[in-house]
Parts: C-alpha cells; structure tokens; sequence
C-alpha cells in the first residue's frame, strides 16, 4: 500500500484479508460478494477500505474513504487525471462506502450535513 493509505491499514491487513477470503466467500456469501470487488478493483484505496470495512474498523474506513473522494476530486479541479486508477464509478463506491461506515457509527449530524450539500 502507498504511504497514504497505510496510514490507515494495520499491519499486514490486505495480505490476512485475501487470504481468508476464499473461505469465507463459501460460508458467509455477503463478504464473498465484497471479496470479488474488492479483488477486481484496480484502485488500491477502494481494496484497503473494503478490507477495513469487513473487519469493522468503520473510523479508518470512513477516513480513507473521504480521503479517496478529495483527492479525486482535487485531481480533477487541478485538471490532472486521478490517481489510484479511480474513475467516476470508483469516486460514487467511495461515497457510498464512507455513508455505510457513518451509518455504522451513527453519525447522523454528519449524514445530515452532507445530504444537505448534495
């Protein structure tokens, strides 16, 4: 993972999560579903934030996920193409992503605020 992303990654989660996710993906199909996009995706932000979510570390999850957002967003202002490989379907999964962990820390007053801003 790049410099900015481990911040957010514990030790050694990406590689423990691919390997368990054979497994879970025949007992458990909800993560399986997740595992198959998480390992097609070629935006290593959109993987380690998936990681994230599947072990419950909601606050890193939504803090790589808002990263993610800005700097794509930043990327395009600036007229320069996003880093990560991260199009315009990677940046709305991204969004969807860090409203699911705000869901999950019950945040509302955030959710609010942005809802407003949409």
């Amino acid at each position: 993972a790049d410099e900015g992303i481990q911040r957010y990654l514990p030790n050694n989660l990406i590689p423990k999560q691919l390997q368990v996710q054979g497994q879970i993906q025949q007992v458990w199909p909800a993560p399986g579903v997740q595992a198959r996009h998480n390992a097609a995706s070629q935006c290593e932000e959109t993987r380690a934030g998936l990681a994230l979510m599947q072990h419950g570390m909601w606050q890193q999850a939504q803090d790589l996920f808002f990263h993610a957002v800005q700097k794509h967003q930043s990327d395009l202002a600036a007229g320069t193409t996003p880093g990560g490989g991260g199009g315009r379907e990677e940046m709305c999964l991204w969004e969807d992503k860090w409203i699911e962990a705000t869901k999950q820390m019950n945040q509302w007053d955030t959710l609010s605020e942005f809802a407003r801003g949409v």
